[in-house]
């Protein structure tokens, strides 16, 4: 786009008035006729053409226009899936009363939340947590890192209280992590998720992030198995409960299938729950849309 400037020169010009040139003054206005002066201004125009160059981004057309987005449509609508749904949200509540050993049931409820269904069973997992939260088996994990840490970040997830001295017996006699816990990779991934849940002061879990974190990264680094580093690379990015829940959802469906304790009921569960909400999500935008 060229942008035209108006340079203004000469703008204005000053010249004497020769006493001669004035009618005849009287005695007192000679004196001061050297200080008449005739202003007269004069403007010269010239255009001065600069071109600027403005910078693009070069921005690709929206497929999201008002003929695409009406075009939307999926085969997973509510009223077509809905007893199905439902069938399977019993199965579900059934499995978590029929799980009766307190680390069963933390892994079982940390799959469904990361499987994104977790939102149907509240209830269900405050009841679970509660009895957990006062069970003095659960309580005895102080040997099993991977499920210390998890039964600590489930109950603070969820808001009940639970004191970081779970992890003393992880610490030696100057108050460090153990070195030996780098040979448990599910553990050390449990406890980094663990010392994001930590609060102001709770130097025992700021010392665990940094000890997780810097460990998590070397083990990045080396050519072990390929969907646990997956798995590792995704945690050090952001941990879980940081998160969208949906795109978390849609990340941990894909990479579950891998795993080998894998449940293909939940796995099914899971997998239409997503479909569903994203069919519901195409008739919302639809509707904003017109």
């Amino acid at each position: 786009m060229a942008l035209s400037l108006i340079s203004l020169s000469n703008p204005c010009s000053f010249s004497r008035l020769l006493p001669s040139l004035l009618p005849s003054p009287t005695a007192p206005a000679r004196r001061n006729a050297h200080m008449a002066m005739k202003i007269t201004c004069s403007l010269s125009t010239h255009m001065l053409e600069t071109t600027i160059n403005r910078r693009s981004a070069n921005y690709s057309k929206s497929v999201g226009d008002y003929d695409f987005i009406q075009s939307l449509k999926s085969d997973y609508t509510v009223h077509m899936y809905e007893r199905q749904i439902e069938k399977m949200k019993e199965d579900v509540r059934r499995l978590l009363k029929r799980v009766d050993q307190p680390l069963a049931q933390l892994k079982l409820i940390d799959t469904l939340q990361r499987l994104g269904v977790g939102y149907h069973f509240k209830n269900e997992f405050k009841e679970a947590l509660g009895n957990i939260s006062t069970d003095e088996s659960s309580m005895r994990m102080e040997g099993d890192l991977y499920a210390t840490a998890l039964r600590f970040g489930l109950l603070r997830q969820h808001g009940f209280e639970v004191s970081p001295d779970v992890f003393n017996g992880f610490m030696d006699e100057k108050g460090n992590l153990v070195a030996s816990l780098c040979e448990d990779i599910e553990g050390m991934l449990s406890l980094y998720e663990a010392s994001y849940l930590g609060f102001e002061g709770e130097i025992v879990l700021d010392e665990a992030k940094a000890f997780t974190i810097r460990y998590l990264k070397d083990f990045k680094e080396k050519k072990l198995d390929q969907d646990l580093k997956r798995r590792v690379e995704h945690a050090l990015e952001l941990p879980f409960h940081w998160r969208m829940p949906r795109l978390q959802a849609r990340w941990y469906i894909e990479t579950y299938v891998g795993e080998k304790d894998m449940n293909p009921f939940l796995f099914q569960f899971a997998k239409l729950d997503y479909n569903m909400g994203q069919a519901t999500y195409q008739t919302n935008i639809k509707a904003v849309s017109r």
